[in-house]
């Protein structure tokens, strides 16, 4: 109940005040599990794409400090937030994730671990291709646009600016999967999810 009235003043907002557009959505699986992974720029990244997805509930990996302010805290877990920790490694929080993908559910990420400073997409963490090979689930590459401008990171007040969200064809890995995994097998699956999201971009 609380993720879809939050669902409803975020979508109220998006196209009111930064005339949000969705393109790809039906690159979104109806039903089952399914990852996605997107550029991240700005705090506003995460219920930006949850309001252009609006045929399924998704869950977020989000850095776990966030977690410690009680009105945040209660946000993130109302829009079905899961705590990241980046310095235990797997367990840090990619362990809730696959019990998340077990169920069926949708779930988004950022490969690049933090928001970039300049708005520019950059490297995936090998952590990110870890995930991928063990969930063996569709990977939906996503681009967000504005948002960096609206909200970037350092800025204290929000402007008002067009966003869209781009979602990409799902992407193949079977033939990685039949590979033994290893460090080198991630990198290359998460180099393979940050090309897409750059041609993802080309299309603004």
């Amino acid at each position: 109940m609380l993720y879809s009235i939050f669902h409803f003043i975020f979508y109220i907002i998006a196209k009111l005040f930064f005339r949000l557009k969705v393109y790809g959505l039906n690159n979104i699986p109806k039903r089952g599990a399914a990852l996605i992974f997107a550029n991240h720029v700005s705090f506003l990244d995460p219920p930006v794409v949850g309001t252009a997805i609006t045929n399924r509930q998704i869950y977020y990996l989000a850095r776990d400090t966030l977690f410690k302010n009680f009105f945040i805290s209660f946000i993130l877990k109302s829009w079905n937030g899961i705590p990241m920790n980046r310095g235990v490694g797997f367990r840090g929080g990619f362990e809730k994730a696959l019990e998340v993908l077990k169920k069926g559910n949708v779930l988004l990420a950022f490969p690049e671990g933090t928001r970039s400073i300049d708005g520019k997409i950059q490297n995936g963490k090998v952590g990110i291709g870890m995930l991928v090979y063990r969930a063996k689930v569709p990977v939906i590459p996503c681009y967000i646009d504005g948002t960096f401008k609206v909200l970037p990171r350092g800025a204290k007040f929000i402007k008002f600016n067009r966003i869209s969200v781009r979602f990409g064809s799902p992407l193949d890995f079977s033939e990685m999967y039949k590979l033994s995994e290893s460090k080198e097998v991630y990198q290359v699956i998460v180099e393979k999810i940050m090309e897409s999201i750059r041609r993802l971009s080309m299309e603004v």
